[in-house]
């Protein structure tokens, strides 16, 4: 089976090898290259920084005694000696310490050379010198008394490395081998975990692409996958609500547009059937009414495309909504004289406010509406508009059966009349809660809904009053 090359497991084998390498070429560089001058370094901070503990100790009680085991822990010689080359203190690197006067033939050259550099320095030197044919870090310092000057001598051997480079190259190609196997045996490990339930979650997608809706997403070993598989299933479970609401969308527009179309037919047959004149009168005013709402329907359909697409500009100005709550009940007053409807309106006077006025009309007008299409056989409507600090609140209160709890947050989406029998509105086209809670939200208003089942629902919203 061939590899892609921009797969999962490709990347992470080249990923892993890429790291591997990078740690390698490190290992081997500090190892075999610097590790000489690294060592040295060391080396070097050591020695001065003994040096400069032993110059900020000299004279405090005990220093001799200590002076011993502090050479042997750091496998220092360190020699003290005053301004006529007399050794006053000599101790080797195994600890081996002695108090002598007079000057050390063996050493006297190089104390020589010390003090010289010591004179010509601002009181400490460190070098790099051959003593009996083997390199030697070196420190000096001066050495303040109270009478005389002394000067501290230290030497460190610095031994030959080139026998441990060479067990460490050793190391290294072992730790190589090692390494690389290990990176590909964890990146296939891992590349394998994580591109099986990528490659599930790809396998299910496609079925839903090719309309399974059905379809579920396995969740991995990882939390990320895990969301990833949640959030397609909630995807998945979105998508077939909004494709059978859009099913049975178009099976009730289709209801509404088949019972006017029906009307329409049968008046025009009765038209052309008959002579006389009255007759004909009344029924050419049904095919008018059922044309209109057609009409409606239609108009309430692109309105609410519209407002979903953002393309309704709000032409907001400050009117009297007391006023025009008013109007519109006046609108409602057939239904109160021809179908026995029970109006209950309490009105505070004088509120204004900044909002679209038709859209705030449509708004009133489609939960009125909605309200004598759902209310109880009482036919009763209380309609409230109160005035509080800095707002109004509009409330519109049916007696029907109510909303159940489960479907209370999804009234206002677009094609909720569905969860319900198909009933035709004694108002408008049954589009009217979508298009109100769009409205609404173009005008950063608080709206919802109270509802107890049995006893009927209370729609609502605020907008702010203008003083």
């Amino acid at each position: 089976m061939k590899l892609d090359h921009k797969s999962l497991k490709a990347r992470m084998w080249f990923y892993f090898t890429i790291f591997a390498t990078i740690i390698l070429i490190t290992l081997w560089a500090l190892q075999g290259i610097f590790f000489g001058s690294f060592y040295q370094g060391m080396r070097r901070a050591m020695i001065i920084k003994a040096g400069n503990e032993l110059t900020h100790q000299f004279g405090k009680n005990n220093f001799y005694n200590s002076l011993q085991d502090y050479c042997f822990k750091n496998n220092l010689s360190v020699t003290i000696f005053d301004e006529n080359i007399n050794v006053k203190f000599s101790s080797d690197s195994f600890g081996r310490g002695f108090e002598k006067n007079g000057i050390n033939p063996f050493f006297i050259q190089d104390l020589i050379d010390l003090k010289e550099k010591l004179k010509n320095s601002n009181g400490k030197v460190n070098y790099l010198t051959n003593i009996d044919r083997r390199e030697m870090l070196v420190y000096g310092s001066i050495l303040k008394n109270d009478s005389d000057n002394y000067y501290l001598y230290l030497n460190s051997p610095l031994p030959p490395i080139d026998s441990t480079i060479a067990v460490l190259r050793n190391q290294l190609i072992i730790i190589t081998f090692i390494l690389f196997v290990l990176s590909f045996l964890i990146s296939f490990f891992l590349a394998q975990n994580l591109s099986k339930p990528i490659a599930k979650l790809t396998q299910s997608a496609s079925k839903l692409a090719k309309g399974d809706r059905k379809v579920v997403f396995e969740k991995g070993s990882y939390s990320e996958i895990n969301q990833l598989a949640d959030t397609l299933n909630y995807a998945t479970k979105e998508i077939s609500r909004v494709d059978e609401l859009q099913k049975e969308l178009i099976a009730n527009i289709s209801h509404d547009l088949r019972t006017p179309l029906t009307i329409i037919k049968v008046y025009a047959e009765m038209i052309r059937d008959i002579d006389n004149k009255e007759k004909r009168g009344h029924q050419t005013n049904t095919i008018i009414k059922e044309v209109d709402r057609l009409t409606s329907l239609v108009n309430d359909i692109l309105e609410l495309s519209k407002i979903e697409l953002n393309n309704l500009e709000l032409n907001k100005t400050n009117f009297d909504i007391s006023k025009k709550l008013g109007d519109i009940m006046n609108r409602f007053s057939g239904l109160k004289e021809k179908q026995d409807y029970k109006f209950n309106i309490n009105i505070d006077n004088n509120i204004v406010t900044c909002a679209d006025e038709k859209l705030i009309e449509r708004v009133i007008y489609n939960l009125i509406g909605n309200a004598a299409t759902y209310t109880g056989n009482d036919k009763l409507i209380t309609v409230n508009l109160k005035k509080y600090e800095g707002y109004f609140r509009f409330e519109v209160t049916d007696t029907g059966k109510g909303i159940p709890k489960e479907q209370i947050e999804n009234i206002w989406e677009r094609y909720y009349k569905v969860k319900e029998n198909h009933k035709r509105p004694v108002i408008g086209t049954g589009l009217g809660l979508s298009i109100v809670k769009n409205i609404l939200m173009l005008h950063s208003s608080k709206f919802g809904v109270i509802s107890t089942l049995n006893k009927g629902s209370t729609f609502w919203f605020e907008l702010e009053t203008v003083s």
